[in-house]
C-alpha cells in the first residue's frame, strides 16, 4: 500500500505542473479579437461529408454569411458513400446558390481522410481550409483566415465548440471539449503544438503536398492530428487564431452510446501517436485519472491514509478547476461549471475505460464498423 501512495503521490504531482504549464501558456494568450485585414488570398474551403442531411444545409448557409469576397473562395464538398440524401440535399441546394460549390465523390476507397484527399487535390487555392458538415462557421471565418497567412503560416488551428445541450451527455461532453481546447492553446502558445480539430483548421496546399499529404494509418479519424504532426517533423510554422469570432461550432453526440463509439474512435489513433510531449501528456493523464480510481477506493477503505489520498484528490480537482473555468470563461460556458465536481467523479472511470478499450475493441461510426 505505502508504494501505491507513493507513487500516486508522484504522478498527481507530476499532473499538476503539467496542467499548470497549459494553464500558464493559456493565460499567455491575447484574447481580445481581432479586426481582421483585407486580404486578396484565396481560399478552397474542404469539407468531406457522410450522412449529413441533418446539418450539412446549415453548414452551407453559414458560407454565405462570409464577409469576404465570394470570389475568394470555393466550396468543395466529397461525398464519403453516403447512405442518405446528403447528396441531392447538396445539388438542390446548389442551384439556388450563387456560391462556387464542387461536388465530388469518393468511389473506390472510404474514409475522410481519403475524401479530403480528393478534395484538396481538386482545390484551385493556395490556402486550404477545412471543417465538417456539421459545423457552422462565424461570418468573418474566411476573412480571419485568409489574413493570417501572411508570415510563413503554414498551418492555422482555431477554436472549436459545442452547442448548448444541458442534457447529461452534453455537459459531459462540453467540460471535456472545454479541457482539450485549453490543452491545444496553452501548449500552441509554449510553441509546443500536439493536437488540433480538423472542425476548424487551415493550411497551405504547397505544404500540404511537401509533407505527403494525410498518413496512411487504418484509422477513420486522425487527420487532423496526424497532419500536425508530420508539419512538426518537417518544422512548419504552426500558428493559432484564438478569438471569439473564430470559434466554429459543432454537434454534439445526442446519446451516450454515439458519444462513446466516438471517443472510442478518437482514442483507437493513439497507439500511433509520435509527438513525444503528446505522447507525454495523453500519458500521464491516463495514469493520473487510472489512480484516481485507486485513490477513491483508499479513502473509503483504508484509514490510516485516508488524508494523503484527499489531499491528492484536492490537488487535482482544484487544477482541473481552474482548467476548466478558465476554459469556459472564455468559451461562455460558464453554467457548465456547476456539473464540475460529478464530473470528476465519473471522468477517471470514462477515461480509463475508454483507453483500454480504444486499443483493442471495434466500435461503430456512419454505419461502419471499425476494429
Amino acid at each position: 500500500m505505502i508504494i501505491l501512495i507513493y507513487i500516486s503521490i508522484f504522478i498527481t504531482l507530476i499532473y499538476v505542473i503539467s496542467i499548470a504549464y497549459v494553464i500558464v501558456g493559456w493565460l499567455a494568450i491575447p484574447k481580445k479579437n481581432k479586426i481582421a485585414t483585407a486580404s486578396t488570398k484565396k481560399i478552397s474551403v474542404v469539407i468531406a461529408y457522410r450522412n449529413e442531411t441533418q446539418h450539412i444545409i446549415n453548414c452551407l448557409k453559414s458560407f454565405e454569411k462570409q464577409t469576404i469576397n465570394k470570389a475568394h473562395f470555393e466550396l468543395i464538398l466529397v461525398n464519403d458513400h453516403s447512405e442518405d440524401n446528403s447528396k441531392q440535399q447538396i445539388e438542390a441546394y446548389r442551384k439556388t446558390s450563387n456560391l462556387s460549390i464542387l461536388c465530388y465523390d469518393l468511389l473506390e476507397v472510404t474514409s475522410k481522410k481519403e475524401a479530403l484527399t480528393l478534395g484538396i487535390k481538386n482545390a484551385s487555392h493556395p490556402i486550404i481550409a477545412c471543417t465538417d458538415a456539421d459545423c457552422e462557421v462565424p461570418e468573418n471565418w474566411l476573412k480571419n483566415i485568409a489574413a493570417s497567412f501572411e508570415e510563413n503560416t503554414a498551418m492555422l488551428l482555431g477554436p472549436v465548440a459545442f452547442n448548448t445541450n444541458y442534457n447529461a451527455v452534453g455537459i459531459f461532453q462540453t467540460l471535456d471539449m472545454l479541457a482539450i481546447q485549453e490543452i491545444t492553446f496553452g501548449m500552441l502558445q509554449h510553441q509546443q503544438p500536439i493536437i488540433n480539430n480538423g472542425a476548424n483548421l487551415a493550411f497551405l496546399k504547397k505544404d500540404f503536398n511537401l509533407v505527403g499529404g494525410y498518413d496512411q494509418h487504418k484509422t477513420p479519424s486522425g487527420d487532423d492530428v496526424f497532419l500536425l504532426q508530420k508539419f512538426i517533423k518537417n518544422k512548419l510554422k504552426i500558428n493559432g487564431l484564438f478569438t471569439s469570432q473564430h470559434i466554429v461550432k459543432t454537434q454534439l453526440q445526442p446519446t451516450w452510446e454515439t458519444f462513446f463509439h466516438q471517443r472510442l474512435r478518437w482514442a483507437s489513433k493513439s497507439k500511433y501517436y509520435s509527438n513525444k510531449n503528446l505522447i507525454y501528456l495523453s500519458s500521464i493523464i491516463y495514469a493520473t485519472n487510472f489512480l484516481q480510481i485507486f485513490i477513491y477506493l483508499g479513502v473509503v477503505l483504508v484509514d490510516k491514509y485516508y488524508m494523503v489520498g484527499i489531499i491528492l484528490l484536492f490537488s487535482k480537482w482544484l487544477i482541473d478547476f481552474i482548467l476548466l473555468y478558465l476554459a469556459a470563461k472564455f468559451f461562455c460556458k460558464m453554467n457548465y461549471l456547476y456539473y464540475v465536481v460529478g464530473m470528476q467523479l465519473i471522468y477517471p472511470i470514462y477515461i480509463t475505460i475508454i483507453g483500454f478499450l480504444g486499443m483493442i475493441s471495434s466500435y461503430k461510426w456512419k454505419n461502419r464498423i471499425y476494429q
